[in-house]
């Protein structure tokens, strides 16, 4: 008899045993879940106000070209020739990024990007935190 209620007792905890491992991976997974979306807002929202405002510095750069097209074609008599001078020059700075785009572009907003990915990870709390759960 008491082998038998020995062996309920065994099964009971170990039952007990998965079920509390169960619920720590499912919390676990729900942790990592919390903090992927917190990351994926917070990338997202910056983005957003980002692009808000080179979106109104393009506005601004956009009248600011008009009026020096104009000027410039005030200037030469023919206003045709300031627009025409003004996209030229617009014309260089795009061959020139062209030619630097993986210095100037591809390394400038890489590094934005995973920067932005590992702001506030820090390494030494997530290595602390996984000792501190070893340890129970």
């Amino acid at each position: 008899m008491e082998n038998k209620e020995g062996s309920d007792s065994l099964s009971d905890q170990s039952a007990t045993l998965i079920d509390k491992v169960s619920d720590y991976l499912r919390t676990s997974l729900d942790l990592i879940k919390l903090r992927v979306i917190q990351k994926v807002a917070e990338i997202v929202s910056g983005l957003i106000a980002r692009l808000l405002i080179i979106l109104l510095l393009i506005m601004f750069s956009l009248f600011v070209n008009v009026g020096i097209a104009l000027y410039i074609g005030k200037l030469l008599n023919a206003y045709f020739w300031g627009f025409i001078i003004m996209s030229l020059f617009y014309l260089l700075i795009a061959f020139i990024l062209y030619k630097f785009r993986h210095q100037l572009i591809h390394k400038t907003i890489g590094s934005s990007i995973i920067d932005q990915l590992l702001d506030q990870v820090n390494v030494e709390d997530i290595i602390q935190g996984n000792e501190k759960e070893n340890e129970e």
